[in-house]
């Protein structure tokens, strides 16, 4: 029983079920053009070379229906040749030299028809394998797009959740700058907590508009905006580690700058911004900061003394692109790309090994 069914199973591999006239198309043309070419040879016409003829019935029988149809079509060419070529008045009796063109054709006709048999197994194989993996494909597109949605629909809700614990932590150094009995320095120190606090406040806001900047539903609500502000506070909360008497950062603003735009929005580029090029440049080399007013724009230009690796240059706003940074998401510029867009403004980046990196935005100054 289980031979048969082995058998069965190799005679549906080289047969396989075709469509009705995929299966019978190609014998029964063969079956018409032998019928054909017999009335003709009744009436004296002869055709040269017929077997052509029956060549490329074969090929297409065994490519339409497979290895069988072609087989069946070598059958036809057989039987017909064997009437066709007999002596006259004498069926199946032949001229050496028609035996050895029966010869030839045995040889050849059989496997003409198995080859392109196979080769059609082999494309319909392929075919079979490659809508598999289409649909292997295509689910696992689904289900990483499922995860990615629950991802963002989680980062949301924490995101969401911290804002009223955090809100809590920025009101204690500010109850506490109210007792007297404080040094300078402590008051600094608390002044920064809350500082640190409200910017950390800031950016999970502003976070929470970078998923409605990615679909398409954010709506900037422009206010008044000092970009020099912004500057001084970044640098105060990145330069807490900084060694005593080496400043991290720079500014160069020769006149006052003020804006219309979502100041929130652009504390996290500039946060992002400052963060990077302060990681990415050697440790007694200050971050320089142009802020300066052009046609129109704020525009803001940060520098470090270091070169961006050079085979993420072309992708460095793309998201997830990253080199050499442990820990890096390649996120951040990726945000300060889309968040400058959804203002209304540009980046840019400029490197060399000669003179490090610099990236520049550029922000309208009026309401978006």
């Amino acid at each position: 029983m289980a031979d048969a069914c082995g058998d069965n199973r190799r005679t549906q591999a080289q047969c396989p079920q075709k469509k009705g006239w995929q299966g019978v198309t190609g014998p029964l043309l063969t079956l018409a053009l032998a019928g054909t070419l017999l009335w003709l040879g009744k009436v004296d016409v002869h055709v040269p070379n017929p077997v052509l003829f029956f060549a490329n019935l074969i090929v297409l029988s065994a490519f339409l229906g497979g290895i069988c149809s072609g087989l069946a079509s070598v059958a036809v060419t057989f039987a017909f040749v064997l009437i066709y070529w007999s002596a006259p008045g004498h069926v199946l009796q032949y001229a050496p030299r028609d035996l050895e063109r029966l010869a030839v054709l045995a040889l050849t006709m059989p496997p003409l028809g198995l080859l392109v048999g196979r080769l059609r197994l082999a494309y319909e194989r392929k075919q079979r394998e490659l809508v598999a993996q289409n649909v292997q494909l295509a689910t696992e597109l689904t289900r990483r797009a499922a995860l990615e949605e629950m991802q963002r629909d989680v980062d949301h809700i924490l995101r969401h959740d911290l804002r009223t614990p955090l809100t809590g932590i920025i009101s204690i150094p500010e109850l506490l700058l109210e007792d007297g009995n404080l040094t300078e320095k402590q008051r600094e120190l608390l002044d920064m907590v809350s500082v640190a606090g409200s910017k950390m406040l800031n950016q999970i806001n502003s976070s929470l508009e970078l998923r409605k900047i990615e679909d398409g539903s954010y709506t900037c609500q422009p206010e008044p905006c000092d970009p020099a502000r912004i500057l001084q506070d970044n640098f105060r909360i990145l330069s807490v580690r900084s060694p005593a008497g080496r400043p991290r950062f720079r500014l160069l603003a020769p006149e006052p700058v003020l804006l219309q735009t979502d100041c929130r929005i652009l504390d996290a580029i500039v946060a992002n911004l400052l963060g990077n090029a302060l990681e990415a440049s050697d440790r007694d080399a200050p971050v320089v900061v142009e802020l300066v007013q052009e046609q129109g724009e704020c525009v803001i230009a940060i520098a470090n003394n270091r070169p961006v690796p050079e085979e993420i240059r072309s992708r460095f706003f793309e998201k997830y692109v990253t080199a050499g940074k442990v820990g890096g998401t390649g996120l951040g510029t990726y945000s300060a790309w889309l968040m400058t867009t959804a203002l209304g403004g540009t980046i840019a980046m400029d490197t060399s090994s000669e003179a490090g990196t610099k990236v520049t935005v550029r922000i309208p100054l009026g309401t978006n």
